[in-house]
């Protein structure tokens, strides 16, 4: 049995979000999440880091994939949520 592991997540406006530390400057995050500037809400998961923190390999099957970013946003009656897998 595996054991449980958390993250914490610190919440800020979006103007911030990957402003401040060096998570901003790193290209694959700007390419998983594109939009970021207007979003709302973020998700980003660098596979092969959360692979390493986990103690597990990436299975074969995604192995080509490096990254998962999704971005939400909304203006005015209108809403949209972006995904994005990066591979490489």
């Amino acid at each position: 049995m595996s054991a449980l592991r958390t993250a914490s997540v610190s919440i800020r406006g979006p103007r911030s979000w990957g402003k401040r530390g060096g998570l901003g400057r790193q290209q694959l995050f700007t390419d998983s999440l594109p939009d970021l500037d207007r979003a709302t809400a973020v998700v980003y998961v660098d596979l092969q880091k959360a692979a390493d923190i986990s103690g597990d390999e990436l299975p074969s099957q995604v192995a080509a994939l490096r990254s998962v970013g999704l971005t939400a946003s909304s203006t005015g009656d209108e809403s949209d949520i972006h995904l994005r897998l990066v591979a490489g």
